[in-house]
């Protein structure tokens, strides 16, 4: 569906689906419409619906922001000490690239919080405390 709503800068906004892209990669020519329309484009930018998949956070009682993504802080440390959270199911921009940022800070964040703490009984010994080892 062609919006009626027009920017100032003449960009039409349309909101339908693309079914064909038309044209070789990195040279593309035209996008299909399902509606029949055809578009000439050199480059497109979709907009996928998103929701999280969040049952299993909700199960073990994680909060949910008013959007549906788990509650997490700077760390991604979701409401539940002790669990982590990164990626799609976090607020924020929903990008490749952010996500791994923000699965680095978590992934490391998580990684700390388990320092000196026994694992499974095949884990290997707990690492020394920092704070003792750098006292000496």
């Amino acid at each position: 569906m062609v919006s009626p709503w027009n920017c100032s800068t003449g960009i039409e906004l349309i909101e339908d689906d693309a079914v064909e892209l038309v044209g070789q990669p990195g040279r593309l020519q035209t996008v299909r419409l399902r509606s029949g329309a055809s578009i000439d484009a050199d480059l497109v930018f979709f907009s996928i619906a998103h929701h999280a998949r969040v049952h299993l956070a909700e199960q073990l009682g994680c909060e949910l922001t008013e959007a549906g993504c788990l509650l997490v802080n700077s760390d991604g440390q979701t409401t539940i000490e002790g669990l982590y959270a990164a990626g799609d199911i976090t607020p924020g921009i929903q990008l490749v690239s952010v996500a791994v940022g923000k699965g680095a800070i978590a992934g490391v964040a998580c990684a700390t919080s388990l320092q000196g703490q026994r694992g499974a009984p095949s884990s290997p010994t707990p690492a020394p405390n920092p704070q003792t080892e750098l006292r000496a």
